[in-house]
């Protein structure tokens, strides 16, 4: 009988460490940690128009059908058909996803994208995108780097903080 007592003694000290209510010095600091996401990644025969074709830098936190209708449009560079993967893959379930996307001005005529992370901060309720973005040498010309993700749903209100960086 002894035994048995010991032994859901000790049972009961390990669930009570896996179930700790005492916060992590990442939970104290508000800091929930990194927030999974699915890339997306835009085609080469799709120009994925975000706002408008200015060059500047715009980012976007879309919950919805008719703002992504709103805010970003495609046009092909290949024909009739170039912007099927690119029309299937902005198919979102806003009831599921809230879609991040932004244009980057950058310097050089292409780049791409070699990091991307979301972290979430639990204490003040807002995210934070970071993402760098690798130029490549080329011919020197101002264009945009397009990026975009989904996460998991988020409400309205919740702030999102871009980070976006450009490097040589």
């Amino acid at each position: 009988m002894e035994k048995l007592n010991v032994l859901i003694g000790i049972l009961g000290v390990c669930i009570l460490t896996a179930f700790s209510c005492e916060k992590s010095n990442n939970s104290e600091a508000g800091i929930c940690g990194q927030i999974n996401f699915k890339p997306i990644v835009l085609s080469d025969s799709c120009s994925t128009i975000v706002i408008n074709e200015n060059v500047e830098d715009q980012f976007l936190v879309i919950n919805s059908k008719e703002e992504l209708q709103q805010n970003i449009s495609f046009r092909s560079t290949i024909g009739d058909k170039g912007c099927d993967q690119a029309e299937k893959q902005f198919s979102i379930d806003f009831n599921q996803y809230t879609l991040l996307i932004g244009k980057k001005k950058i310097g050089l005529s292409t780049g791409r994208l070699i990091n991307q992370s979301i972290i979430k901060n639990c204490q003040s309720n807002s995210y934070t995108y970071s993402a760098t973005i690798k130029v490549d040498e080329g011919y020197t010309v101002l264009s945009n780097f397009i990026f975009a993700v989904l996460i998991p749903e988020i409400s309205e209100n919740t702030t999102v903080k871009f980070d976006i960086q450009a490097i040589n």
